[in-house]
């Protein structure tokens, strides 16, 4: 019984992380620009356990 669960869930997360299809993805984008409307890739992302995430720009 343990297998057939174990069975059930790898097969139910491996079709979970199926890769998005392209208009996916763009919509994502279109509506990521109302949400940050700054340029992502003129910025830097610094992580640290101490602080929160920062972003500096270039």
């Amino acid at each position: 019984m343990r297998i057939l669960i174990s069975l059930v869930l790898l097969i139910t997360c491996a079709s979970a992380m199926a890769e998005p299809d392209a208009k996916r993805l763009d919509d994502v984008a279109e509506r990521g620009a109302h949400v940050m409307p700054f340029a992502l890739d003129k910025n830097v992302y610094m992580c640290s356990q101490k602080m929160p995430v920062v972003a500096v720009s270039k």
